[in-house]
């Protein structure tokens, strides 16, 4: 007896040694903002989503790909992508914006999680962003704690407001998905009949000769008639709305769009409209008195725009009216100047005339983008909020338009054979155009009020953007379409210098217009366009619902509205979404609860593990841990499993789980505390040392 007395002390003084050990093991990772981890919750999900590759021969071939998307509580926001074999950049910019897009659509904090997307396929080199939309659709099933439906798997791009853009290859890609056992194939809007390369082979007979030629020539298919060939239902999808409601069985809850004006902006819209106006019946009772009859078309252009320009302010239009305004202060200008240099007696004085008044239009529009440009370096270094930012973004995009319409007047014409080209008229319009980024630039210096922007954030939002920018060109110009110009290396540097309104400005005018330039090459544009304008509500809803003024969301639903040109609603759209991510991404949010930490409620039930089994883990490449897993006992009705967390220091931290797997493709785990797995293991190591030094002693 006396001897398991003394084995126990022993023991017991072991364990207390053991227990105040410094612990030179490295600390569990967590998203403390010092680049460590210790996630609380993680879950994935694995889909089969199509990809293809150019043959040698120049011909599309598809292929099934294997995507497993997670995410994990509490994060920072980091997006880790992985692919086997090697990816190309636009795929990791397109995962990034699904990221951005699902959580901004829930009007969940971005931060709130770490995101993780991991690639396999057969093909040599991945690229391309037709994953994205499904990417996205992934992302929102694991931010609302659902699952996605068995045999069912989609193609599309996913863009700024939600909508699923056009892709290539995607009758390959329904090959490839019926191949794998997909049953239910979605499609973006507008592609269920396309045109796709194929190979012909031709046998002609010349002289007794056979000649076989092959050719690689555009077919036109019928997905939905090449589908039902082989056993699968395809769909059209226009936005990740319908999308999840088909991959989930579930619908999104969504905001609710208010389209108010706060009263400050009505009165200064109505000031700088009512301005314009009164100046333009000025310059044409003036011209009017001067030229006759001449010029008779402008003239009744011009009363036009006035009379639109009442009756939009009448209706609540307030920038739209303003916009109407514009038009036709730029004409009447414009004439009045042409009646001011007709009082010359000749041709010669007539021209005399005419290059002074463009002299002094050039001076003055000068003078005042030089205040512009000062205006917008105070906001860049002061406090700013969402209505500054915004405000200092629509005087930058005026600037820039002035800026380049007065480059323009140098190469034009000089006598007005034809309004609009000549130097008169952009030099006017430059004028103008500088003048009212004026108004908005001294507008959000004397602005009140808004929620305060975290420039950290907003720099992480425009970097995201600019890349998704680049994406999207390159993708379009792989199909050989041509995009717009974006330079990602002057971006990084104008945000580097905090001059962050002319980063945002760059960027999101080069997003939308290369979104538009791609529905274009698709001819997608009137399909999607109801789509893009439901997506542009649903983001600006939920910049609403944080507390945000979204200025410029409004005044583009707005305008969008009134025009006839689908590319131009397009564009605003694009903008409109573009804008609202920026805000919903860049400000600071109370702590967030984990929503998604939930066990999901799928169609069947969940299947506990009652037996011994092995957990399938993913190993994300750009992480610096590999998990390795392995079921030591079944406890009731869960299996443990201890899960060895091995860094590049080859020290090992251990942490025990919960796994549940249950059907639909994914895998909950919620780790246990470590403390009591900690203190077990060294109290039995304690009392084997303590047993063994008690014998040595005896």
């Amino acid at each position: 007896m006396r001897r398991t007395y003394r084995y126990l002390v022993i023991a017991c003084l072991v364990l207390l040694i053991l227990t105040f050990i410094p612990n030179t093991s490295p600390t569990v990772l967590s998203s403390n903002g010092e680049g460590k981890w210790n996630y609380r919750y993680v879950r994935f999900l694995e889909l089969k989503v199509p990809a293809v590759f150019v043959t040698s021969e120049g011909v599309m071939q598809g292929v099934s790909t294997e995507l497993y998307v997670g995410i994990a509580w509490p994060g920072n926001g980091t997006i880790y992508f992985s692919a086997e074999p090697l990816t190309q950049i636009d795929m990791q910019a397109a995962s990034r914006v699904a990221a951005m897009v699902a959580s901004s659509f829930l009007g969940s904090d971005i931060s709130a999680y770490d995101y993780f997307v991991k690639v396999k396929s057969p093909s040599e080199i991945i690229g391309g962003p037709s994953a994205s939309a499904v990417t996205t659709v992934a992302f929102l099933a694991l931010l609302t704690g659902t699952n996605i439906l068995p045999n069912v798997s989609m193609t599309g791009m996913i863009e700024p407001d939600g909508t699923i853009g056009p892709v290539g290859g995607v009758a390959e890609k329904l090959e490839a998905m019926a191949k794998s056992g997909i049953k239910v194939f979605l499609v973006p809007k507008g592609q269920l009949i396309i045109k796709e390369m194929k190979k012909v082979v031709e046998n002609r007979s010349v002289g007794g000769v056979v000649i076989i030629t092959e050719k690689i020539v555009p077919v036109k298919v019928n997905l939905t008639e090449l589908g039902m060939k082989l056993g699968v239902k395809v769909i059209e999808v226009g936005s990740i709305v319908e999308a999840y409601k088909y991959l989930t069985g579930k619908e999104l809850k969504l905001p609710r769009f208010k389209m108010t004006y706060p009263t400050w902006l009505i009165n200064n819209l109505v000031s700088i409209r009512n301005e314009m106006v009164n100046k333009s019946i000025k310059y044409l009772t003036i011209a009017k008195k001067l030229l006759g009859t001449r010029y008779s078309e402008v003239v009744k252009t011009i009363e036009e725009s006035i009379k639109k320009s009442n009756k939009l302010l009448e209706e609540g239009k307030y920038y739209s009216a303003a916009s109407e305004a514009f038009r036709a202060i730029i004409l009447s200008n414009y004439l009045y100047e042409i009646a001011n240099a007709g009082k010359a007696k000749t041709v010669n004085e007539f021209f005399k005339k005419l290059k002074e008044i463009i002299s002094i239009y050039i001076n003055r529009t000068r003078e005042v983008l030089n205040e512009v440009t000062n205006l917008i370096d105070n906001i860049d270094g002061g406090p700013l909020t969402d209505i500054k930012l915004q405000l200092a973004i629509a005087s930058y995009a005026r600037l820039l338009d002035a800026n380049e319409t007065l480059s323009e007047v140098y190469t034009s014409q000089l006598y007005p054979f034809s309004i609009g080209n000549d130097a008169l008229y952009k030099a006017i319009y430059a004028y103008w155009r500088a003048k009212t980024s004026y108004q908005y630039a001294e507008l959000a210096i004397r602005s009140l009020g808004g929620v305060d922007i975290n420039r950290e954030l907003l720099a992480k939002g425009i970097s995201t953007l600019a890349h998704f920018a680049l994406s999207v060109k390159s993708y379009l110009e792989s199909l050989g379409g041509r995009g717009k110009e974006i330079n990602y290396l002057e971006v990084a540097r104008l945000i580097s210098e905090g001059r962050y309104v002319e980063a945002a400005t760059h960027v999101v005018t080069s997003l939308s217009r290369n979104v538009v330039l791609m529905h274009i090459y698709f001819n997608t544009y009137s399909y999607l366009t109801p789509y893009a304008e439901e997506g542009a509500k649903i983001l600006a809803g939920r910049a609403q619902e944080l507390g945000l003024t979204p200025v410029l969301p409004l005044i583009y639903l707005e305008r969008a509205k009134t025009l006839e040109d689908t590319l131009g609603k397009l564009d605003m759209y694009e903008k409109v979404s573009a804008y609202s991510l920026l805000l919903i991404s860049s400000i600071a949010k109370p702590k967030y609860v984990c929503t998604a930490c939930v066990i999901p409620q799928s169609a069947t039930p969940i299947t506990t593990i009652l037996t011994r089994t092995t957990t399938k883990t993913i190993t994300i490449l750009t992480t610096i841990t590999k998990l390795k897993t392995k079921t030591e006992v079944s406890i009731r009705r869960s299996t443990i499993v201890r899960t060895v967390t091995v860094t590049s220091t080859s020290s090992m931290t251990e942490t025990v789980t919960y796994t549940v797997t249950k059907t639909g493709g994914s895998t909950e785990v919620i780790t246990l505390p470590v403390t009591i797995v900690s203190f077990i293991v060294i109290f039995m190591l304690g009392l084997i040392v303590g047993t063994l030094i008690g014998r040595k002693l005896s």
